[in-house]
């Protein structure tokens, strides 16, 4: 009577067949063997790697290689914040600018994994801000786009265990994922999660939010016209230039210093007093900024397109 053979004669029997696969063939090859069960495929591995063949390597390898394609593949990107706040039921995603984009209540049918705990509303948050970027790429017509998702949940940005859903959304949808970390007071979403009404994820002009990479925003002629006794000197000092226009003068990224675009301050909604303290909140800083001028920008009726230009230090001279 003959014995029953083990998984490491199936290995060896096989091996020159074997070597000849990628890892998926080896997994396809472990299925029809009878050999995909947990502990069955731990085994069939151990065995490969006896003869040389390191199944993990050649996955990883092959996770590698596509996720360099996709990059390669990447001419645009867009950047967006997400929040959630079990509290409320509510969630919220803003744009690189700040802008909300899409924000209300969870429902019972989200797919998104949401339970009314905290944690399960960031992640069901983040998940949505994947979504909202693949329809924006759609809309710009671009297959593949890189996304910057900026959380306050910092534990979302390892992208393993629970956020290991993330990377797998993201690989589905096209989206080259980079997950950075900011403070929750800072997170332009947060006040969103708490605001009554909504705002549906089709309301505003979904291609615009996806841009070159890399490329400067279109320049502009800034006609810059001050109103001295507006604003008090020592906010202004020599950052502004009665009526003069600064040239070509990009929109600032994250990182960039900023200038005030005084002539749309001046035109804005708020007082002498708010111009001045945004002013002083804004002028040589860099985006995100304070929670107080973000609360000035919104009073204002403007966006900080029209309210913030690239700093270029040679206009204080």
């Amino acid at each position: 009577m003959k014995s029953k053979l083990t998984i490491k004669d199936k290995v060896t029997a096989a091996i020159n067949e074997l070597r000849g696969m990628n890892h998926g063939q080896l997994f396809q090859w472990s299925r029809e063997n009878g050999l995909d069960s947990r502990a069955g495929f731990s085994a069939f591995k151990k065995a490969l790697l006896a003869n040389g063949i390191d199944y993990d390597a050649l996955r990883s390898g092959h996770q590698a290689a596509k996720a360099e394609a996709l990059t390669a593949a990447c001419t645009h990107e867009i950047t967006l914040y997400s929040d959630a706040k079990a509290s409320c039921d509510r969630f919220a995603i803003c744009d690189e600018d700040g802008e909300v984009v899409w924000y209300g209540r969870f429902f019972d049918d989200d797919r998104d994994g949401y339970n009314g705990e905290q944690s399960s509303g960031e992640l069901s948050a983040a998940l949505k801000a994947l979504w909202f970027a693949r329809q924006a790429a759609n809309a710009a017509g671009q297959q593949a786009v890189k996304l910057t998702l900026i959380v306050d949940a910092q534990w979302l940005c390892s992208l393993s265990g629970k956020p290991a859903i993330l990377a797998q959304a993201a690989k589905r949808m096209n989206l080259d994922l980079t997950m950075e970390w900011i403070r929750g007071t800072s997170n332009p979403a947060d006040k969103w999660t708490t605001a009554t009404g909504f705002k549906k994820w089709n309301d505003g002009d979904l291609a615009s939010l996806i841009t070159v990479i890399g490329a400067e925003p279109v320049k502009k002629q800034v006609a810059v016209v001050v109103e001295v006794e507006a604003v008090p000197a020592s906010v202004v000092e020599t950052k502004a230039v009665s009526t003069a226009v600064i040239p070509s003068m990009p929109q600032p990224r994250r990182g960039e210093k900023c200038a005030v675009v005084l002539a749309a301050l001046q035109s804005s909604e708020l007082t002498v007093e708010e111009r001045a303290e945004f002013i002083a909140l804004v002028e040589g800083g860099c985006h995100p900024f304070p929670e107080k001028a973000t609360a000035l920008k919104n009073k204002s009726g403007l966006t900080w397109s029209q309210l913030t230009v690239k700093m270029i230090e040679e206009v204080a001279a």
